[in-house]
């Protein structure tokens, strides 16, 4: 350390006057976080697959209720119609935003969209 720089601690971290981390505190094994049980894990490739395809269904359902075309609900969300058609086939899937847009145009909530709730009576 430079002479005739002033140093304070700050949660047992030493640093200087102008935020400087200088020293870092040994860590106090008491104030850790254990995760007891069981940690989750990453689903498999297979799994995620399953969940899209899943969604894709879900989607052809809210989309064919509310008696959209697919050129109708991608005007609707933004999207390109081959986009609508990769969602629903399972190939790949939509952001949040798309999702909550899709919701709207379809007149579902987003649980009711993505299979955690049942779809309205057409």
């Amino acid at each position: 350390m430079s002479p005739g720089v002033q140093t304070v601690r700050t949660c047992g971290h030493r640093v200087n006057m102008r935020g400087h981390l200088l020293e870092i505190a040994p860590l106090d094994r008491k104030s850790v976080p254990v995760h007891k049980g069981r940690v989750p894990r990453k689903p498999t490739s297979e799994e995620r697959d399953d969940e899209r395809v899943k969604l894709g269904r879900a989607l052809v359902l809210a989309r064919t209720r509310a008696d959209l075309s697919q050129t109708a609900a991608a005007v609707a969300v933004g999207v390109s119609r081959p986009t609508i058609s990769k969602w629903e086939r399972g190939l790949s899937e939509p952001e949040a935003l798309d999702l909550t847009r899709l919701a709207d145009a379809y007149g579902v909530t987003l649980d009711a969209l993505c299979g955690r709730a049942p779809l309205p009576p057409a």
